[in-house]
């Protein structure tokens, strides 16, 4: 005596039915029994309410992927068939996918592994016109361009390449001072180098990475600041990452690296140097 067919019921409400009818006989296109009598018994409550239904035929992975997609294909009409006896005539929208061993498959069964979980029909019912709204329509995405990394120098001094004397060097102290006094109350130098993407219009900057890096030649010695960002959604977590440590970032501070990473820097806001 072969084992009857089972139902896994995911959702019965007065708008929606969801259900797996499954332990089909191997290789047959034909609901069992015990699938007819669940068919006829629930889904008959349905009838008069402008339903949609969608089919999806399934298959395990014995057999090969084209004998498959035909079997799932004829489960599903089977399925629909049953339904369609009901007398739903035009009411009932009905939309079958055949979609043969390919589910089993990306789930991670094993080909040619026989399971009664994959012999079977997917079945959804239900009333678009009375599909709860779960919060306000998202708008369409507008794209920007947005920075994504700058490389900008930020500190520049001569070695002891070239001798001078102690008023070149206090003049030279001066000039340094001078430009990074400029560079703290707001001045900012030209980057070096820019990468931008597009990015979503609503994100915001939700990490920030910092690197400090020298570079020396027999004459000059330059300090730079390598700095990327990563995007995401708004009023998600901020970090900035600075020599293998993570730091909470406010929201102020993501803008004032985003637009001003060498003022930031030079205020000491987060770093020192």
């Amino acid at each position: 005596m072969s084992p009857p067919g089972k139902i896994t019921v995911y959702m019965y409400t007065d708008w929606q039915l969801t259900a797996h009818l499954h332990e089909y006989a191997v290789n047959s296109p034909d609901p069992r029994p015990e699938h007819r009598a669940w068919i006829k018994e629930n889904v008959t409550k349905y009838r008069q309410r402008e339903m949609t239904a969608l089919i999806f035929g399934l298959a395990s992975r014995t057999g090969t992927p084209e004998h498959n997609i035909k079997l799932s294909k004829a489960r599903a009409e089977g399925i629909s068939s049953e339904i369609q006896r009901l007398d739903f005539s035009s009411l009932l929208i009905d939309t079958r996918f055949a979609l043969g061993e390919e589910a089993a498959k990306l789930v991670g069964f094993k080909d040619s592994v026989e399971d009664g979980r994959w012999r079977g029909v997917f079945l959804d019912l239900y009333n678009p016109a009375k599909v709860p709204n779960y919060g306000p329509p998202l708008r369409p995405k507008k794209f920007v361009e947005r920075r994504v990394a700058v490389t900008i120098g930020i500190d520049q001094k001569e070695t002891n390449a070239i001798p001078k004397d102690n008023q070149d060097r206090k003049a030279e102290g001066w000039a340094r001072r001078a430009r990074q006094a400029g560079q703290a109350a707001g001045m900012e130098v030209t980057p070096h180098k820019e990468e931008f993407d597009w990015i979503d219009d609503t994100w915001d900057v939700a990490e920030v990475s910092v690197k400090v890096r020298e570079h020396k030649d027999p004459y000059i010695e330059t300090t730079w600041l390598d700095v990327k960002y990563v995007w995401g959604h708004p009023g998600g977590q901020r970090v900035l990452h600075h020599a293998g440590k993570k730091l909470p970032l406010s929201a102020d501070d993501a803008v004032n690296w985003l637009e001003r990473p060498v003022r930031t820097y030079r205020r000491g806001l987060w770093l020192r140097h």
